[in-house]
């Protein structure tokens, strides 16, 4: 019974890193924990700083001294809003034509074009994020908005099956092994289109890529309102230095981030485990299902 539970996370975990693995119970507790600790404090610190500097600089553009709207706040979210809805919407739609022409494209020229595109996304998906969070912050003022953004965002997230959606970048990591690099999981991806006519296809498109513009704007205002509740209740400057306010949220999100690994791999091999639902041999399809 055991090694069908140690089975059971060997398959879970080939799904994301595109190989299949037959590890030991002791390798598999032992390396899983290395992986979650390189990851969680390596890649995601990397991965925030990237966060971080985009962010930075499009305030500076935007709203820093003699910034383009250095003293119009509503202004730069109703302008900065609308663009990255619609270069986020662009995004979206181009998507599958960029990755038909990418496949068609010598090795080394698809990987400098891919990984172009990403850096492109990346500086929409920011400006996304950017935009909305100063509006947020304009818009909510009572601190008592908190739970009611956090109920709000949560219950529709829920309802529209999305809400594991809230879990990632920059808190997971998507790898590079995918076989389709430049398809964006959206809403709606899964929807057979295939015996549609053109026109519907590109109207369940567009649906599709503002649906889930939708769902990134709720993402959003849940992330938002569990920051504003963080600061409410950790320490926080002059009762603690600004290291110390920095390193508490660090220290109990890697703490809590652990535990719920754990939790998240004994409930995997309890229900997996039982039922001997293992999954296919392979590890490429899955992940490359997990990323739509």
């Amino acid at each position: 019974m055991a090694s069908s539970y140690t089975r059971a996370v060997n398959s879970d975990i080939s799904k994301s890193i595109g190989s299949r693995l037959d590890l030991s119970v002791e390798k598999l507790i032992f390396l899983a924990t290395v992986d979650f600790i390189f990851t969680q404090t390596v890649i995601n610190l990397l991965s925030t700083a990237s966060w971080r500097g985009v962010w930075n600089i499009l305030d500076i553009v935007f709203a820093g001294d003699g910034g383009i709207w250095q003293d119009a706040p509503y202004t730069d979210c109703l302008v900065t809003c609308t663009a990255a809805l619609s270069l986020n919407i662009l995004v979206y739609l181009s998507a599958p034509a960029l990755q038909k022409w990418s496949d068609k494209l010598p090795k080394y020229f698809k990987i400098f074009v891919t990984r172009l595109y990403t850096a492109i996304y990346f500086i929409f998906y920011m400006l996304l994020w950017r935009s909305f969070w100063n509006l947020f912050t304009l818009s909510f003022t009572n601190k008592m908005s908190n739970p009611l953004m956090f109920a709000g965002s949560t219950l529709i997230l829920m309802v529209l099956g999305c809400f594991n959606s809230v879990l990632g970048n920059p808190s997971s990591v998507v790898l590079d092994n995918t076989s389709e690099y430049c398809i964006i999981s959206t809403l709606f991806s899964n929807w057979d289109t295939s015996s549609l006519a053109r026109w519907k296809v590109t109207m369940i498109r567009m649906v599709d890529a503002i649906s889930t513009m939708v769902v990134e704007v709720l993402n959003i205002l849940l992330w938002y309102s569990v920051d504003g509740y963080n600061k409410v209740v950790l320490p926080s400057t002059p009762e603690v230095s600004r290291l110390t306010q920095c390193l508490i949220p660090i220290g109990l999100g890697l703490a809590s981030g652990l535990a719920a690994f754990f939790a998240q791999i004994v409930l995997l091999s309890l229900v997996e485990g039982r039922r001997g639902d293992l999954g296919g041999e392979r590890g490429g399809p899955w992940q490359d299902r997990k990323r739509r």
